[in-house]
């Protein structure tokens, strides 16, 4: 997880394990900003579903998944 201040060069890494501390202090600090969460198709779902509990006891209710566009040649499945 990966969440950002006002400039985009400021992203930081989090550990799963002190995301939810950190989204809430995020979340103090700039209460209007979009929360965008990108998307990995190697990722294992639980780490996503993992990822969506975490950001609800935050109560980040909403949020944007960004994923890569595929190219043309890719066949989905």
């Amino acid at each position: 997880m990966w969440p950002s201040g006002e400039n985009a060069a400021e992203v930081q890494e989090l550990a799963p394990d002190n995301a939810l501390q950190a989204i809430v202090q995020w979340r103090e600090r700039n209460p209007g900003a979009v929360v965008v969460v990108k998307g990995d198709r190697d990722a294992p779902f639980g780490a996503m579903s993992d990822l969506m509990d975490t950001l609800a006891k935050s109560k980040t209710l909403r949020f944007n998944l960004m994923t890569d566009l595929r190219k043309g040649d890719d066949v989905p499945g």
